[in-house]
């Protein structure tokens, strides 16, 4: 959401903002919170089906370079495409709400 509220306000100035997903990252992250060992087995069986850091990176890496998306702002990302994200990232006026209550909290 503040993503595309970021992208309202650049727009014109030449800057691009998207948002990406990256994909399911076969990482530590939360790994060490299993201490049972059908958890333990649990989380590595699914994190086979899950991509490399650096393939995630790539992802990144290519959106942020690629000429393809140069004058692409306002996108949300998935596997190299645009696509639609959630309804409620379309709310302008929650949004804009987010972003100024975002502003008073880091002041």
């Amino acid at each position: 959401m503040t993503t595309f509220e970021l992208a309202r306000r650049l727009e014109g100035t030449g800057v691009t903002i998207n948002c990406i997903h990256p994909g399911a990252v076969k990482t530590s992250l939360g790994s060490d919170n299993s201490h049972h060992v059908a958890l333990k087995l649990i989380d590595k069986c699914i994190k086979f089906f899950f991509i490399t850091p650096k393939q995630a990176a790539k992802n990144i890496i290519d959106l942020a370079i690629s000429p393809e998306w140069e004058n692409m702002t306002g996108q949300y990302v998935v596997k190299g495409k645009s696509v639609k994200s959630n309804s409620v990232t379309d709310d302008r006026m929650l949004a804009k709400k987010v972003w100024e209550i975002s502003e008073r909290l880091v002041g």
